[in-house]
């Protein structure tokens, strides 16, 4: 459950193999126009929008839509160059605002000097604060921000991410309740959105809150000393929770020219980098953890280039799953939508760009009797992996 614990590696790595297809080149966006062999249960050219459905034997079916965005021109999609932000030329409002009046300790400074040097000529940076409590900060100029408190590592221990594991770790959809008796979502609401705004992160409305009431965290939470890889570096498992222990799981998604970022993980044959995220757990008493990944658009104008057509590499991977032996497992192209991902652009350098990509997402339902591993052998275990294709090109990404 812990998430800094990932036990599905394994499972996941070896769905991820099968992605290393080959897509061919597109050609330009028709919303109208029906790749021949593709079974389109329905279209509605008000809203262009197309409804895919198909099954085959083997275990692999197509249940999907994808809606080309009204407000985009695909003739014509800016890839914008961008790079890490930095954290460490301000760091008073974050000190400020993560530990109000408390004083402070001097802070400790790791510098990367095995790494390349970021475009401006200087490493890896990170600052850190420690308090006597164990809450830490840190800040960084490879566009990371990283909270954490007593509280959310006890949290860890009773709820794992929507996305952690691909889904196949969460427990997000245990946590019912709409709202805390002790705090107002809208409240919470109010108060992060102001930190965002204050912080000047680029980030909007959150796309996905789940409320994390005691009731829940004492039902699901599991002993840190018995379930963690370092029974000696645990913390010892809380006893009790209360109100003052409640507070909202705030996830926020980038949106750039009106198409979403996409937070994963996307490569090419330059290299790979996570997406922007940010993930703030915030109750009545304020900051309970924030994590944030942030990238800066360069000043440089930004070029522009022309979609392919959704349906072609749609189709490719429709071909190439269904002739794959799943050996009992079961997989489902379950979404499609048009994402910016993050590409490098120059191998072992930290330049990167948002790059407009087709995201499919595969729901995987692995066989318990194909699962080898000692933590989950009794049942099915379900998680959703992507395929990310060039939105310009067709060809395959990761």
């Amino acid at each position: 459950m812990h998430q800094k614990e990932n036990r599905f590696f394994p499972v996941i790595l070896s769905v991820g193999m099968l992605l290393t297809l080959l897509l061919s080149a597109c050609k330009p966006t028709d919303i109208e126009e029906a790749q021949s062999g593709l079974t389109i249960t329905s279209s509605n050219s008000e809203t262009g929008t197309l409804q895919f459905q198909q099954t085959f034997s083997n275990g692999f079916s197509v249940d999907a839509s994808y809606t080309q965005p009204k407000d985009v021109n695909t003739n014509a999609v800016s890839v914008y160059s961008v790079e890490y932000a930095s954290f460490l030329e301000n760091t008073k409002k974050f000190t400020d605002l993560f530990f109000s009046d408390q004083d402070l300790p001097q802070s400790e400074k790791l510098v990367d000097e095995n790494s390349n040097a970021l475009p401006n000529g200087d490493q890896p940076t990170t600052l850190h604060w420690t308090m006597d409590d164990g809450t830490t900060l840190y800040l960084s100029n490879t566009g990371t921000i990283s909270f954490e408190t007593p509280l959310s590592e006890s949290i860890s221990w009773s709820y794992s991410d929507p996305d952690s594991d691909g889904g196949a770790g969460s427990n997000a959809d245990a946590f019912t309740k709409e709202e805390l008796d002790s705090y107002s979502k809208q409240e919470a609401t109010d108060a992060v959105e102001n930190i965002v705004q204050t912080l000047g992160l680029p980030f909007g409305e959150p796309v996905n809150v789940v409320t994390l009431d005691r009731e829940t965290l004492q039902a699901l939470q599991v002993d840190p000393k018995e379930e963690a890889a370092k029974p000696e570096e645990a913390p010892e498992k809380k006893e009790t929770w209360t109100e003052d222990d409640e507070c909202y799981a705030f996830y926020f998604q980038q949106e750039v020219d009106g198409i979403p970022v996409s937070a994963s993980v996307v490569s090419n044959e330059r290299g790979s980098s996570n997406g922007p995220s940010l993930k703030i757990l915030y109750g009545k008493n304020g900051v309970v953890e924030f994590q944030a990944t942030v990238f800066n658009q360069e000043d440089s104008e930004a070029e522009t280039v022309s979609l392919c057509n959704v349906e072609e590499p749609l189709q490719t991977i429709i071909d190439q799953y269904s002739a794959i032996d799943l050996a009992g497992d079961q997989l489902k192209l379950s979404g499609i939508s048009l994402q910016y991902g993050v590409l490098t652009r120059q191998s072992g350098q930290y330049l990167f760009e948002y790059t407009p990509v087709y995201t499919f997402a595969m729901e995987n339902v692995i066989n318990a009797n194909n699962i080898h591993t000692s933590d989950y052998t009794e049942k099915d275990t379900h998680f959703t992996t992507y395929v990310f294709v060039d939105a310009e090109t067709g060809q395959i990404l990761s």
